[in-house]
């Protein structure tokens, strides 16, 4: 069934919080607050499926903000970090056995790159526009490193009091390992059956029993595969610890407001000396009942087929995108002017008036 949404074709920008107290000159804020020259910009996204206009906007949104700080005198390098460790999309991937669920990591099935090829792209082409570098890392990249593991010991240390405020259901936090047998992989995905030993985690797998990492070992603390909340918290210790640079994470609104209160800022405040990073959160990507458009890994089947056969169907992959009328290029002038006019910034979009600021700027680069 079709329905017709009715609007006067005219969009606000109330003033409020973010975008009353920054809606003149965000940049100037940023540069004041941060002493370093050298400015680096997390983004970070699971490529489990091809990119879509959220997460395109949301990349677009760090590059935009990274040549805004060059043309203010700063040095800036885009981090992409793939989260490689997130579980896979097929059904033997996610396992329910003996009441303890387990799956195994995109990057243990290898699909990763499949999507992650998107990603480069589009990481390629905010680049080429922007003039801003960027890196991409995988998980292990980052486990690996000697302050990680530092960190990592630190935060093991606290797996009771993390437990409860992470997991109040079970007291646990999302630290696990994929089972060492290579036909298995099979990884405890809420770390229900994991022992902290000093130094290192003791992991068990239903079929091959236990096996155990070492907290003191980059090569074994790259097999780590850490859930969300744990990444961030991770993620942020070693931000604050960067004696090179400051830290400025773009993230998808989503994640504002209690989320990120309870689940980082509380724990961080007890565990990390340091800069504190800069979050700057991306607009939300809306469909038409003020959800954000998801992944369709996420939602129900069909979830978005009454836009697969409109003109709005590009919103939903990359893969539709490129095929469409609307390049990278026209993304990006539409979030360069969220930065550029930070009023415009601080507030969701909807997909139908997305697309209206899309027509009018291939529109107006077309005239």
């Amino acid at each position: 069934m079709d329905y017709t949404l009715p609007h006067d074709g005219i969009g606000h920008y109330p003033l409020g919080a973010g975008s009353y107290y920054f809606r003149d000159d965000l940049i100037g804020w940023i540069r004041t607050h941060i002493a370093e020259t050298q400015i680096n910009i997390f983004i970070g996204a699971q490529p489990n499926s091809s990119p879509h206009i959220g997460n395109i906007t949301n990349i677009a949104t760090a590059f935009a903000l990274g040549q805004h700080l060059q043309r203010a005198g700063k040095i800036v390098c885009v981090y992409f970090d793939s989260v490689d460790t997130a579980p896979a999309p097929e059904l033997d991937s996610n396992l329910q056995i003996n009441g303890v669920l387990y799956q195994r990591s995109l990057r243990w099935r290898g699909v990763d790159k499949t999507y992650l090829c998107q990603f480069n792209e589009i990481l390629k082409a905010f680049s080429r526009v922007s003039g801003v570098a960027y890196t991409v890392r995988m998980q292990a990249d980052i486990l690996s490193s000697s302050t990680a593991l530092e960190n990592l010991r630190e935060i093991i240390s606290q797996h009771c009091q993390l437990g409860a405020l992470f997991s109040p259901k079970n007291g646990c936090i999302g630290a696990r390992a994929a089972c060492p047998n290579h036909a298995w992989g099979l990884a405890d995905k809420a770390g229900i059956r994991n022992r902290y030993l000093e130094d290192c985690i003791e992991f068990h797998c239903p079929t091959h029993g236990n096996f155990a990492l070492s907290l003191r070992d980059p090569q074994q603390t790259a097999k780590l595969e850490l859930n969300t909340p744990m990444r961030n918290l991770l993620r942020n210790q070693l931000f604050c610890s960067d004696p090179a640079a400051h830290w400025i994470q773009v993230i998808g609104a989503d994640y504002a407001g209690f989320y990120q209160e309870q689940l980082l800022w509380r724990p961080l405040a007890t565990t990390s000396a340091g800069k504190p990073p800069i979050i700057l959160y991306s607009p939300a990507i809306l469909d038409w009942s003020g959800a954000k458009l998801s992944k369709s890994l996420y939602v129900e089947r069909d979830a978005y087929k009454y836009l697969s056969n409109t003109h709005l169907r590009y919103m939903l992959s990359y893969d539709l995108l490129a095929a469409s009328e609307f390049t990278l290029e026209i993304v990006y002038h539409v979030c360069s002017d969220w930065i550029d006019q930070p009023h415009k910034l601080f507030r969701a979009y909807s997909i139908y008036y997305l697309h209206d600021l899309l027509t009018a700027a291939k529109d107006a680069t077309s005239s």
